[in-house]
């Protein structure tokens, strides 16, 4: 099919050209099957497809096509990363058409209150934040026309499993009935599954890219290849016979580097992946990545930064917990380009993120803690090798075959590894809410309104996919209801839900749990603590807080290493002994009186390293400094400091229930933001900005040079800002600054003509979203008009033309100056807009600018909706950047002065193509 057949389905001209400007002029097997079944007339559609096969454009031409009709959409998606990068992604393709893209996970909030109003066309969320956002907004899923929900094999997965099942049921039970698309490279049973969905199945095997799956030993790789089935073996670079596993895969990712093939090979842990990155880099002695050097030079100093640099310097990246995100974005973009040869991977990064390579090493093996809390290495499962190896040869990036190699030092081990993975087929999901306790599910359906009584909550839970498929009838129902029973009473018990007249209800601690997504163990124990220090409310140090969210049931659940040979050398009871002779009597009294430090196991012991660490990190001890002392890195820091920031909200939370103090509350909501950030309370505005390169140490610079507020710094002379932080973060910050400055503004005026709005029930439905919503830019702000610009750049007697919706103007050569240098703003930048300066002398540009609007008049156009103005002497052409073309052939021609300014243009549009 055609992609041009997606016009009779509504789609405009205009986003169809701009798909096939990404190469696409047909639609893949998979997605033709998916539009014939009616994914584009509003039918549930469950897409089980090989990765690279087609399947996600499957969801984003669904979302598009129902955001274009002016309805709301949810793109579910498991990780922060891949919600980072689909975010982004549908941004910068699809603003120009009007589309309102948002993003909310748990530490990117800044859209929360629009999506619960709303105010969007397409929102990215986390699962758990999905769950969250239902609870506080009751009419969401009644406002939302579609839901795609990407990576849904994670219905199976044991952590999370049951908490997207949980979230799937209560989208069916909904009153608004949204369309459903469910993606998935790697989904088993998924006849049943869509069945339960009600959705029609779309399941193709074939891979646009040929897969070679397969075991190397010996220098040789036997393989299948996925679409054929044929097999064959490859002789690959030759290894000495007693070689093994770790020397033969340096030795042929060498070989495969040499040959200019990139590869990705995954790890078991952090530890290993950095292992692996440095002997690679080592015997590689490539081309060093000098792209990726020069952005990671902007970066603040870490000794994560220095390692990833020595790396970089032989084409090698590394990709784990411990970079931290700027890191991270380095490495995926210049992978991508080509420039980073390999890189060494945790698992993590194969869950959906689009970074392919020629070839996949694949560890058989992964680490895996069982319900005991023992670590031990287990085999992969089918469906995680599948995943993995998928990231080989990926459509548009490798036009032969890919490979998904595993390695293995036997013969006899090279036949268990072909026999089990490489001819494996894909086993039966088992639903991961039948082996979940049930107190979390009861509190969260109670909480959301859905089930008002026991019998409810039955109903609801049997509906489930696990209730149909594995709990309905006989002796397994019973011992259902019998769990049924326990949660209520724990919920119960726990003072979560209480009784009353009409059957259960929620109680203030009950929603809170439920609304920041944490356990019935961790919500009472906050309570506990909440309710114990309330007269010490105002006096609570630091330290205390800290020791309460990584002693709950959830604070201990998050991961930190703590090796052997530190907790022998007893170092960090240690330091918290130093650390409480510095303190009030009070606190140090009441610490050492609840943490018996001569008495520490190795489970307690790395709850206190834990504690120690987040200190130091809210206190804003240097970064180095941190890594030295606790033998870790910036990143693997800030991942747990960010976990730690959603108990520390909760805890805010809760302590308001109890009627703390209103200072000691908000002390503890703006603990969650430094933990985030890593900086003191009056700085997190400026870190929050989120400045590539401007992290804590510069942030630390900016306060002592009282450059404390985003007022401050736009209005800060350029080389002072340069002086401190670099030209290129100094450079960055002062545009970001000057942004944020402006949507704030924007907003305060916005606020001050809208009339108070009428206090309406949480439980009825979010406010019918007008059907004539003007094209917006990434703030959300309404351009003035959705005309058509075309700089046409044709000279006739000292007159240049310009189109604006189809008339013909001709500007002398000053307005024509100004049209263009807007023209270009509005491609090239954020938001268009241009200082005044740019046009002339400060007490002449609106001269010129009343000049132009006067050409434009003439020529039949009206400029009062198409020139704006932000009040700030910067102006713009307000229509969305898709609805400006500038014709460089013609301007360069007649006005040669232009050539840099449209070399900016050529450049930008090159870099989005």
């Amino acid at each position: 099919m055609r992609i041009t057949a997606l016009e009779a389905f509504g789609i405009e001209d205009r986003i169809i050209e701009l798909w096939k400007g990404t190469g696409l002029q047909d639609l893949l097997p998979v997605q033709e099957m998916a539009v014939r079944k009616g994914v584009l007339n509003g039918k549930n559609v469950l897409v089980f497809s090989p990765t690279s096969s087609g399947k996600t454009f499957v969801g984003e031409m669904a979302a598009v096509q129902m955001a274009m009709q002016n309805r709301r959409v949810v793109y579910l998606v498991p990780q922060k990363a891949l919600a980072e990068e689909k975010y982004n992604e549908f941004h910068s393709k699809y603003r120009s058409f009007g589309v309102h893209v948002v993003i909310s996970t748990r530490d990117r909030k800044e859209f929360d209150d629009d999506i619960g109003k709303g105010n969007f066309h397409i929102a990215v969320i986390v699962f758990e934040k999905m769950q969250g956002l239902i609870l506080t907004s009751p009419g969401l899923l009644r406002s939302v026309g579609l839901i795609v929900v990407d990576e849904l094999q994670m219905i199976g997965d044991k952590t999370r499993g049951a908490g997207l099942e949980i979230l799937l049921t209560k989208m069916k039970q909904g009153g608004g009935c949204p369309q459903i698309i469910g993606l998935s490279a790697v989904l088993r049973n998924s006849a049943s599954l869509a069945k339960w969905l009600g959705a029609e199945l779309c399941q193709a095997a074939e891979r646009p890219v040929e897969l070679r799956k397969g075991v190397l030993w010996g220098g040789e790789f036997h393989y299948v290849e996925h679409n054929s089935g044929r097999q064959g073996s490859e002789k690959l670079a030759p290894v000495a016979e007693d070689a093994e596993q770790p020397q033969m895969i340096l030795n042929q990712v060498r070989a495969f580097a040499q040959a200019g093939e990139q590869c990705l090979v995954f790890c078991k842990t952090k530890q290993e992946c950095i292992q692996t990155a440095s002997s690679i880099a080592k015997a590689l002695g490539a081309r060093p990545a000098n792209g990726a050097l020069a952005e990671l030079a902007e970066l603040e100093d870490s000794k994560g930064k220095d390692m990833l640099a020595r790396f970089l310097a032989s084409g090698v990246g590394y990709h784990n917990a411990d970079l931290d995100w700027d890191q991270r974005d380095i490495i995926e973009r210049w992978f991508r380009k080509g420039e980073i040869l390999v890189i060494c991977a945790t698992s993590t990064l194969a869950m959906g993120i689009n970074l392919p390579a020629k070839n996949v090493f694949i560890d058989p093996d992964r680490w895996d803690q069982d319900k005991f809390g023992s670590w031990s290495t287990i085999p992969i499962t089918q469906d995680e090798y599948e995943n993995t190896g998928g990231r080989a040869g990926r459509l548009g990036l490798q036009n032969e075959f890919g490979r998904a190699i595993i390695v293995s030092d036997s013969h006899f081990q090279a036949r268990v590894y072909y026999r089990t993975f490489v001819k494996g087929t894909l086993g039966d999901v088992q639903p991961a809410l039948n082996n979940d306790p049930l107190t979390h599910h009861v509190l969260n359906l109670v909480a959301s309104g859905i089930c008002r009584n026991h019998a409810e909550i039955r109903r609801v839970l049997l509906s489930s996919f696990t209730g149909e498929s594995f709990w309905r009838g006989g002796d397994r129902e019973k011992e259902f209801i019998r769990h049924l029973n326990e949660a209520v009473q724990c919920c119960l018990a726990g003072e979560l839900i209480r009784k009353t007249g009409a059957g259960l209800e929620a109680t203030q601690l009950g929603r809170l749990a439920a609304v920041k997504g944490i356990s019935a163990d961790t919500a009472i124990e906050l309570a506990r603590f909440a309710k114990k220090h309330k007269a010490q409310a105002l006096d609570l140090h630091l330290l205390e807080i800290l020791l309460c969210l990584t002693g709950t049931e959830e604070g201990r659940a998050v991961y930190f290493n703590l090796s052997t040979e530190e907790y022998r050398s007893r170092q960090y009871p240690d330091r918290l002994r130093s650390l409480l002779c510095t303190l009030p009597p009070a606190a140090s009294e009441r610490i050492a009186r609840a943490e018996h430090l001569s008495m520490l196991d190795y489970d307690e012991t790395k709850r206190l390293k834990k504690t120690l660490i987040l200190y130091d990190w809210a206190e804003s001890v240097p970064t180095r400094e941190v890594e030295d002392r606790f033998s870790c890195f910036a990143g693997g820091i800030a991942g747990m400091a960010k976990e730690f920031s959603w108990l520390a909200e909760a805890l805010s939370g809760v302590t308001s229930i109890y009627d703390w103090p209103q200072a000691a509350v908000k002390r503890l909501y703006a603990l969650s933001n430094q933990l985030i950030h890593g900086v003191p309370e009056d700085a997190v505005e400026i870190v929050a900005a989120s400045v590539r390169g401007l992290g804590r140490g510069r942030v630390k610079i900016l306060l002592e040079n009282k450059l404390d507020t985003l007022e401050k710094m736009a209005a800060a002379p350029r080389p002072q800002l340069e002086k401190l932080l670099t030209k290129p973060v100094a450079a960055r910050l002062l545009r970001r600054a000057k942004l944020l400055l402006f949507r704030a503004r924007m907003r305060a005026e916005q606020k001050r003509e809208t009339l108070p709005a009428e206090e309406h029930d949480e439980a009825e439905p979010a406010p019918e979203w007008s059907s004539e919503v003007p094209p917006s830019d990434s703030t959300g702000i309404a351009y003035l008009s959705s005309i058509q610009i075309e700089i046409d750049g044709q000279l006739e007697r000292r007159r240049y033309l310009v189109r604006v919706g189809g008339k013909g103007v001709w500007l002398t050569e000053k307005s024509f100056d100004v049209m263009l240098k807007m023209a270009v703003a509005a491609r090239v930048t954020e938001l268009g807009w241009v200082p005044g300066s740019k046009f002339g002398e400060m007490d002449t540009y609106h001269q010129v600018i009343r000049r132009l609007k006067l050409d434009l008049k003439a020529g039949g156009v009206d400029p009062e909706g198409l020139i704006e103005n932000d009040g700030s002497k910067q102006y713009r052409l307000s229509v969305p950047p898709g609805n400006i073309t500038v014709n460089s052939a013609t301007v360069a021609q007649n006005t040669p002065g232009y050539a840099k300014l449209l070399s900016v243009l050529e450049g930008q549009e090159k870099k989005s193509a």
